[in-house]
C-alpha cells in the first residue's frame, strides 16, 4: 500500500482533534499510525534525507496546513487543539480535505500567497549573489540585446503576433526563431 500524502491525512487528523482537548504532536501521530492500514515497514520508510520517516513527516505537515487555515491551532510547542472552524468543517463532514478545500480560508490563501512571493525574491537574491557585479551587467546586456533582436525580429513580420512581448520571454523567441533560420 503506498504512504498516503499530507492531503489525505487531514481529515484523520482533524476528526481526531475534534474532541476540543488539546493533543501533543505525538498523540496525534501515534493515533495517525494505528488508524493506518500501513505495515510497520511502511511506517518506518525514511525520506531520502535519512531524518524521519515518511509517514510521520506527512502528519506532520498535515498539521501544518490546518493550522494555517484556521481549522486547528497550537496553544503551546508541539500541541494542537481544533478551532471553532474546525469543528464546523466536520459537521458539514466532508469527504476529504485538500490544499483547494482550504483555499477557502483567507488565512491560508494570504499564507499560500505569502510564500510564493518570499521563493520568488529568495530565488532571485540566491541569483543576484551568486553572481559579481561585472557578471550582472554582462547578464542585463545579453538580456537587453537579446530583447532588441527578438522584437526587431517581430516588426519584420515574423511571428507578428509577439511584437509586444516583454524581454524575459525575448530570449526564448530569438532562439526558435534562430532555430528556424538554421533549419532552412
Amino acid at each position: 500500500m503506498p504512504i498516503p500524502n499530507y492531503q489525505s491525512i487531514m481529515l484523520p487528523v482533524l476528526k481526531f482533534l475534534g474532541d476540543s482537548q488539546e493533543h501533543p504532536l505525538n498523540e496525534i501521530i501515534e493515533h495517525i499510525y494505528k488508524t493506518s492500514n500501513l505495515t510497520e515497514e511502511e511506517k518506518r520508510r525514511l525520506l531520502p534525507s535519512g531524518r524521519e520517516p515518511i509517514f510521520r513527516n506527512r502528519i506532520r505537515w498535515a498539521r501544518f496546513y490546518l493550522e494555517k487555515a484556521g481549522l486547528i491551532e497550537s496553544p503551546r510547542r508541539a500541541f494542537s487543539k481544533i478551532t471553532k472552524r474546525g469543528l464546523g468543517i466536520l459537521r458539514d463532514k466532508p469527504p476529504k480535505l485538500t490544499v483547494k478545500y482550504l483555499e477557502r480560508f483567507p488565512e491560508f490563501v494570504e499564507f499560500k500567497t505569502r510564500k510564493k512571493e518570499e521563493e520568488k525574491d529568495q530565488v532571485q537574491r540566491s541569483f543576484r549573489y551568486s553572481l559579481d557585479p561585472i557578471e550582472l551587467l554582462e547578464n542585463a546586456h545579453q538580456k537587453v540585446m537579446n530583447c532588441a533582436r527578438a522584437r526587431a525580429i517581430c516588426s519584420c513580420g515574423v511571428e507578428n503576433s509577439l511584437k509586444y512581448i516583454p524581454a524575459y520571454e525575448a530570449i526564448d523567441y530569438y532562439n526558435k526563431f534562430m532555430d528556424l533560420l538554421n533549419k532552412k
